[in-house]
């Protein structure tokens, strides 16, 4: 059940404050911080894990506050591995560390974007990706092998043919632990 703060922030002091912003908003279930963070003046864009993508700040707002309303007992951390910056959009690339209640633990790739408006610093993305099933799930994607000492590749797939689907959790990371 999400809840609602007495004082909320309406930009940030940088992209770091908004980050740790955003997921404390996410982890108490904090739907004012929740709005805040995100930038209600310009194009923004959410992704949750198996969905598709949500443009406009109603529709993002609409998704996290029933993500908030039916997520509780759960601890999330993100661990940013790369930082992009240039003038006034800051990009994080990382891993979403989420433990639920039950000490169930999972790590979802996430991509962060931050702008800075005239009201400071606001994501205006986030995109979480799938979990993949570890346990013989196979890649994501084909790679071609490379060629033999002979130069040889191997026989290409007809035209139209698909590798078999790797196993995937259809459920949402973000809905799993209710």
């Amino acid at each position: 059940m999400f809840m609602t703060s007495a004082a909320v922030a309406t930009g940030y002091a940088d992209p770091e404050a908004a980050e740790d912003a955003f997921y404390r908003a996410f982890r108490d279930g904090d739907i004012e911080t929740m709005r805040a963070v995100w930038s209600a003046n310009g194009e923004v864009v959410c992704v949750h894990p198996a969905h598709t993508a949500l443009s406009g700040y109603a529709d993002v707002m609409a998704s996290w506050e029933s993500i908030l309303a039916t997520t509780e007992g759960f601890d999330i951390r993100f661990v940013c591995r790369q930082r992009l910056a240039a003038d006034s959009l800051v990009v994080h690339i990382g891993v979403e560390e989420i433990t639920a209640a039950d000490g169930n633990r999972v790590t979802v790739p996430a991509t962060n974007a931050y702008r800075r408006t005239r009201e400071g610093w606001q994501l205006c993305l986030h995109h979480a990706s799938p979990v993949q099933v570890e346990a013989d799930a196979g890649p994501l994607h084909e790679v071609t092998p490379p060629r033999t000492p002979a130069g040889d590749r191997p026989a290409p797939r007809r035209r139209g043919a698909s590798p078999a689907a790797p196993a995937r959790s259809p459920e949402s990371p973000y809905t799993r632990h209710r």
